[in-house]
């Protein structure tokens, strides 16, 4: 019965959070977009890269 108790629990739970979160409105206007600076999340991406694959590196 315990165990009945807590998976209702948690289904409301999720239930709930998950209409919660399809009712927000986004944060931020939808008018204008992002601009992402690709220069530095190329650099970005490559070091991480690297990192993985040559081993701990410190800075």
């Amino acid at each position: 019965m315990n165990t009945l108790a807590k998976t209702l629990v948690a289904a409301a739970l999720i239930a709930v959070s998950t209409c919660t979160m399809a009712a927000a409105k986004p944060a931020g206007d939808n008018s204008t977009k992002a601009t992402v600076n690709l220069s530095t999340a190329d650099l970005a991406i490559d070091h991480y890269v690297a990192v993985m694959t040559e081993g701990s590196q410190q800075e």
